[in-house]
């Protein structure tokens, strides 16, 4: 077992407790950590600078991967948690908090990290990979808490597992029954379900789960790490409800007494231990590396599509005939000043995200260029525009033509507005003319009426 105990950095144990040996010794305790059994190597988070350290067991096995007694040192520069480590593909996994997103690295690139997925606005409380699918599971943590799941390249992301009624805190992977297991602190209960997010099986409500910080699965047993101890649930499937201590990190209680109460005020004395991992290659089976036979220039990471694998390239590149092609993006600067800004804008924050160690030192320079050829155009815009402007000017004083036909097109108007006057004043007269005949008539009718009756 691998353990971390308050003052020790990093600790090896056998299985009936009786040796110990030093993997990682410092004054700060290691609480992030995971390992290859394969490889026989383990990365661990540095508390002292926020590194992810890589190094052998240092068992009587030298490691397939690292040379003797050698150790490597991912360079990141965000904070991160939730390590867990692809022992088919040697890919190291890790949740970063300070950018809340996904990276990936190999560990025999260690130089070439990735940004993977960026979780927006999520928390993320738990990290597992599973080869077998290819996937990566991880809980995201809100009001109503979800298992999500992806391949290992970052795609098809999706919910696996959704309940409003519970909010998964821990998880692990059980190979051979093809099933996740995780706690609630909601309710504090133990729950299964199958490798596609279906078939919910409850076995234990128990308080121990509420400070339940990591969760084990080994020959159908789960193994609980808690404050003090590292607790067992044998034969889970047969939906056993024991639970017995393995390890307790106190001199001054024994399993027997360990969950009476009335001993709280004793377990102030005990180291805490902050993570478990059982070191069994039943835990880390062997399946297909699906990058054996690829030849990516940058990252290969195994994917669900149909060769098995996607060839990653950094950021503002794309993979094209066995190579990372880098391409410049289609810029587009618009008349308005607001959007032109918003372009500028969009560029500086993306010269902000390319200085992060997870992009080559190219894709920077790259990013500044395209921010000086949008002053550029910008600059040759406002420079365009005055100069029309002048020759526009120049043109209308220059030109007399063009004058003599602004004031043809004035006379025309006064000739537009007297036609308009004489036809209303033909109109006027009509009716001045109508009337006279309509009382001309009208008083020869009544004289001719006159003579009749005479």
């Amino acid at each position: 077992m691998i353990s971390a105990p308050y003052n020790l950095g990093l600790t090896q144990l056998d299985s009936n407790v009786t040796d110990t040996q030093n993997i990682y010794f410092q004054s700060k305790v290691v609480k992030i950590f995971d390992y290859s059994y394969r490889g026989n190597y383990v990365a661990f988070l540095n508390p002292l600078n926020d590194k992810i350290n890589v190094t052998n067991f240092k068992m009587s096995e030298e490691s397939g991967i690292l040379e003797k007694n050698g150790s490597i040192v991912i360079n990141n520069n965000g904070k991160p948690k939730c390590l867990a480590i692809d022992w088919i593909h040697d890919l190291i996994y890790w949740i970063d908090i300070k950018s809340n997103t996904i990276n990936v690295v190999n560990i025999m690139k260690p130089e070439l990290t990735l940004l993977l997925i960026d979780l927006g606005e999520e928390e993320v409380t738990s990290l597992v990979i599973n080869p077998l699918k290819v996937v990566l599971i991880w809980i995201k943590k809100g009001i109503s808490s979800k298992i999500m799941q992806s391949f290992q390249d970052g795609s098809n992301q999706m919910v696996l597992y959704s309940n409003s009624y519970r909010n998964p805190s821990h998880i692990t992977i059980d190979f051979e029954t093809e099933r996740y297991y995780f706690i609630t602190q909601s309710d504090s209960a133990l729950y299964s379900i199958d490798f596609r997010g279906n078939s919910e099986v409850v076995y234990l409500y128990a308080d121990i789960f509420q400070i339940v910080k990591d969760i084990i699965s080994l020959n159908d047993d789960l193994f609980f790490s808690i404050d003090e101890a590292l607790v067992r649930l044998r034969e889970v499937s047969l939906k056993q409800k024991k639970l017995d201590l393995v390890l307790i990190s106190s001199k001054f209680n024994d399993s027997e007494n360990y969950f009476n109460s009335s001993l709280k005020s004793q377990k102030s004395f005990r180291q805490e231990i902050y993570g478990v991992k059982i070191v069994d290659p039943l835990i880390q089976p062997n399946f297909t590396n699906k990058c054996q036979s690829a030849n990516c220039p940058y990252l290969c990471l195994p994917s669900g599509n149909v060769a098995g694998f996607r060839c990653i390239c950094p950021t503002n590149s794309s993979f094209n005939s066995n190579n990372c092609e880098v391409h410049l993006q289609n810029l587009i600067v618009r008349t308005t000043t607001e959007r032109l800004m918003t372009t500028y804008r969009r560029t500086l924050r993306t010269t902000y995200m390319t200085e992060s160690p997870f992009l080559p030192y190219e894709t920077t320079i790259e990013s500044d260029n395209n921010r000086n050829q949008i002053l550029q155009m910008t600059t040759n815009r406002k420079s365009t525009i005055k100069t029309r402007t002048e020759l526009n000017t120049e043109s209308l004083i220059k030109n007399p033509k063009g004058t003599n036909n602004m004031k043809g097109n004035k006379e025309n108007l006064n000739i537009l507005l007297m036609f308009g006057f004489i036809m209303i004043g033909f109109f006027v007269l009509s009716l001045i003319m109508t009337a006279l005949i309509f009382l001309s008539f009208r008083y020869d009718f009544e004289f001719f009426l006159s003579h009749i009756s005479n």
